[in-house]
């Protein structure tokens, strides 16, 4: 089933948030199915959560898996607007980005399953983030020639991160990762907390203008051997473009992870400048340096708990013969800079 493909896929790159992922599936196919509703888009969702949780990694990965780019992806951050020139930002980014077809009218239609991402929404003005709600269930965006916007089969994602210091102190942060309580009251009620912070910004009846609000929990230390296999998966990825591949064992792994805890503060996009430090920049040296022929295996371990130690060898078909089963020891430094 297409659902359950996509919900796999995502809940593979974006660690930890369930809920999220299912109910932005289940949007999707509505929106492919053709129910939903014939004059508004598939779905509006307000994602809150601290920095570093995955709420717009997850809108990207998703248009990302549906159209195989960002093509149908526009993106408006918030904390970079000035008062005044948030909808010409938006309009400018839709009509640079998409020659928007002719619907009876004259009035425009974007294409199937756009999302409108809108992050930092709690840094933009509250009225305009209260007028472009009320426009998006109205099923149109008002456009400056006079003509109009369609959004029917479209999605809608906000981003804030208001009541992050709430969120964190109910998931019992520690330095950045938390440990899962597993308690859903606890969760209920930070939900609630969410919920009245945001109807005291844009209204009280702002629920019923949105399909729904998550609230993005802080990851568990559980989660954090997922990211690096998610993060290491994307290295190799773009390593096989080079015939080459790198193996990260278990205890690499806990050199990576603790490293992490010990210096991040602001979430899972911590673990990707960790990973970078130790891992990426050592292995782009020797690429760079043309130390690595095709066919190289680099496997990375850590004996002592304070290196990584990295080992090549060769055995690929695409390997000079006098190099195969040849094995370089590589240190690579401990310190986070």
């Amino acid at each position: 089933m297409l659902s359950f493909d996509l919900q796999c896929a995502l809940n593979h790159e974006v660690v930890g948030q369930k809920r999220a992922v299912h109910t932005l599936v289940r949007a999707v196919a509505l929106a492919m199915s053709g129910l939903e509703d014939p004059d508004g888009p598939a779905g509006t969702f307000l994602f809150v959560g601290p920095t570093g949780t995955g709420k717009t990694h997850l809108g990207r990965t998703l248009i990302r898996h549906i159209h195989g780019d960002l093509s149908r992806l526009v993106s408006v951050d918030c904390s970079q607007l000035r008062d005044g020139q948030e909808w010409a930002i938006l309009e400018r980014q839709l009509s640079s980005r998409f020659d928007l077809q002719s619907a009876s009218g004259g009035d425009s239609v974007l294409p199937a399953l756009t999302m409108l991402m809108l992050e930092n929404i709690d840094r933009a003005r509250p009225d305009f983030v209260r007028t472009f709600i009320t426009c998006v269930q109205s099923g149109t965006l008002q456009l400056s020639n006079g003509k109009r916007c369609g959004l029917r089969g479209s999605l809608v994602l906000m981003t804030s991160n208001m009541c992050s210091d709430q969120i964190f102190e109910a998931g019992r942060k520690e330095l950045g990762f938390s440990s899962p309580s597993g308690d859903e009251k606890e969760k209920a009620r930070v939900y609630q907390f969410c919920v009245e912070a945001a109807q005291k910004r844009w209204g009280k009846d702002i629920l019923a203008l949105l399909d729904d609000l998550i609230v993005f929990h802080p990851l568990g230390e559980s989660h954090v051997p997922l990211i690096l296999d998610r993060l290491a998966d994307e290295l190799n990825q773009r390593l096989a473009q080079r015939h080459l591949l790198c193996e990260i064992d278990a205890s690499a792994k806990e050199f990576l992870a603790q490293r992490a805890q010990k210096f991040q503060s602001n979430g899972a996009w911590y673990l990707v400048k960790v990973l970078k430090r130790f891992v990426w920049f050592p292995l782009a040296d020797l690429v760079a340096s043309r130390e690595l022929h095709p066919g190289a295996l680099v496997h990375v371990t850590c004996e002592d708990g304070e290196r990584l130690q990295f080992d090549v060898s060769y055995g690929g078909p695409a390997t000079p013969e006098d190099e195969r089963g040849h094995r370089v020891p590589i240190g690579a430094d401990s310190d986070v800079g």
